[in-house]
């Protein structure tokens, strides 16, 4: 938004700024209880630090006007992997952090060259130093120091003082690095100052705590988080991955399973700057949005600054389609959650899109009057979704009626960043603004209300999401201050109009027929609650075959009655319209 002090496209920020402009939730039960350390070994540890090193120098040079970066758009791309595009400087301190080694103010490493590597971060002895063993150099040091006085122990283990609070304390560390089958993670995409990074944070809901589990090190600002559970790699077994899309063109994906991992478990796409364009399968500027399809578990959608959305097979890493419906910067990609191959996209075009991938060129277009903020489909009715913009205005669409709206809400003063719908209470939705408020509005049956306006101390909200696991958790993050969350169901205003509406169990898509009577004969049609049996058109009801619905109990203990003539619900045989109904 124009009215934000983090722009994309400048990639700069207010000095020393805290943002968070994405966050992820993981269900529960979907984590390993106690994910896996990675060790680098000497040859590893050597290889990251001459990568960033080498970065560390690009970067330098470019900052200095020596290497000059990636020209007009329309260029041929660089082959040779040395001419790559350079890293920023921010974005080599990044990778260098990741790697452990220390800058000065200037951003510089140490002084000694490549070939010094191994006596600069004492590689030869990198696997002997095992339990803390004090050398005998240090240990006359602090003699020499007015230290000979006491003793020393070549590790912590061998002092009887520190022994058992080291054991007391070991249990508490394995405790708190265990993850509960009832704790959900929370990854948040943060950047403070010029480090960017995925906070991977514990949320125990019972005590309404939040902390830091581990953090995973970016080279880039991360725009776009979406959490998936296939691996190409895992042979069918779920997984516990997320997806980062950032100011380079290339998505990353992430093992949240693997603690200290110095890199992802896969890429999708090249990096900025390498291969022609023309061979290029992957965007060539930021990604801005992600949507994983959980339907058709290996398939993941991007959109990009570069005006495309395109479509990744993840068993084979590959871009299957890339989609051009798209004149400017694609905002927000969203599946449906129930028709696996309906895909809806936004752009700074000022328009959405809802298209089938497997025929791309039947596209429904609906306009508004500035740029699409954010798209989210309605859970409890997915022929609805709602667009988000700048001007501050959320409206509903449904996809049966191409180019209108159902209805329009001026919902805050500056642009609607973000929107979020509850997973168990039908009609909840949350909003989140560049004007420092989330908002609760009650969309149910198409009559929004207003319900409760809560203002943060933040100077702008970028994100906000409910959980996958509770009725009213929302996390809540933006400028300054990392990320909040809040249980909506706090406030008494959403209390009292929610408080009939909230159900325990987590919505499941069902076939509009799958409560038919077991005793019922092949032919026997049960009809939703409020359908019209004698209706020559379908309703929408039959149209959208995922509502979760359930015939009424009138219509069950009719269709229960054996044999009765009257009461007998229309067949294909006995029924007032004859032969099977016609689809629209």
């Amino acid at each position: 938004p124009a009215d934000c002090d983090w722009q994309l496209g400048t990639g700069t920020m207010e000095e020393n700024a805290s943002v968070v402009a994405c966050v992820a939730w993981v269900r529960r039960g979907a984590a390993k209880e106690v994910p896996d350390r990675i060790k680098l070994d000497e040859e590893n540890m050597r290889s990251l630090l001459q990568t960033a090193e080498r970065d560390l120098r690009k970067a330098q040079r470019a900052e200095a006007g020596e290497v000059e970066g990636s020209g007009d758009e329309d260029d041929e791309w660089e082959t040779d992997d040395e001419a790559d595009e350079p890293w920023t400087e921010a974005q080599a301190k990044a990778a260098a952090a990741s790697a452990g080694m220390e800058m000065d103010e200037a951003g510089a490493a140490a002084a000694a060259p490549l070939t010094d590597i191994e006596e600069r971060y004492n590689l030869a002895d990198y696997d002997d130093d095992e339990g803390g063993a004090v050398g005998v150099d240090s240990v006359a040091a602090n003699a020499a120091s007015g230290l000979a006085g006491l003793v020393y122990h070549m590790s912590n283990e061998d002092d009887p003082y520190l022994a058992a609070q080291q054991d007391e304390e070991d249990e508490d560390e394995i405790e708190d690095f265990r993850v509960r089958p009832e704790d959900n993670l929370l990854v948040v995409g943060q950047t403070e100052d010029v480090y960017s990074h995925l906070s991977v944070n514990v949320f125990d809901e019972v005590d309404t705590h939040l902390f830091v589990h581990h953090d995973v090190m970016l080279a880039s600002y991360p725009l776009a988080l979406e959490w998936l559970d296939f691996d190409p790699e895992s042979e069918g077994e779920v997984s516990n991955l997320l997806a980062v899309g950032s100011m380079s063109p290339q998505i990353e994906v992430w093992d949240l399973d693997i603690v200290d991992g110095v890199e992802p478990a896969f890429t999708l796409g090249e990096p900025a700057g390498k291969g022609k364009k023309k061979d290029r399968q992957g965007h060539s500027k930021e990604v801005m949005a992600l949507s994983w399809n959980p339907n058709q578990r290996n398939l993941l959608s991007s959109g990009s600054a570069d005006c495309t959305v395109k479509l990744w097979d993840l068993s084979t890493l590959s871009c299957l389609r890339t989609y051009t419906h798209h004149r400017n910067k694609v905002s927000s990609v969203e599946w449906n959650p129930v028709e696996s191959a309906v895909l809806l996209t936004g752009s700074f075009d000022r328009t959405a899109k809802v298209f089938d991938t497997r025929d791309p060129d039947a596209v429904s277009t609906w306009k508004f009057a500035t740029d699409v903020e954010c798209l989210k489909w309605n859970i409890f009715e997915p022929h609805v979704f709602m667009a988000s913009t700048e001007d501050g205005f959320v409206y509903a669409c449904d996809t049966h009626k191409e180019g209108t709206t159902l209805f329009t809400l001026q919902a805050h003063d500056l642009a609607v960043s973000s929107l979020s719908f509850s997973h168990y209470v039908p009609g909840m939705m949350v909003t989140a603004s560049i004007d420092k408020t989330v908002k609760v509005w009650d969309v149910h049956d198409g009559r929004p209300k207003f319900v409760s306006t809560q203002e943060l101390d933040r100077k702008a909200l970028y994100t906000v999401e409910f959980s996958p696991d509770s009725p009213g958790v929302v996390a809540v993050g933006g400028m300054e201050k990392g990320v909040t969350t809040l249980d909506v169901f706090d406030i008494a205003a959403v209390s009292r109009a929610f408080k009939d509406r909230a159900i325990k169990e987590q919505p499941r898509p069902v076939e509009r027929r799958a409560a038919v009577p077991e005793d019922a004969d092949d032919e026997t049609i049960v009809y939703a609650d409020g359908e019209d049996p004698d209706d020559e058109n379908e309703s929408w009801l039959d149209i959208v075959k995922d509502l979760h619905i359930s015939p009424s109990e009138e219509t069950v203990q009719e269709a229960e009655k054996p044999n009765s003539a009257s009461k007998k619900k229309p067949t294909k045989k006995n029924g007032k319209k004859g032969g099977k109904k016609k689809k629209k």
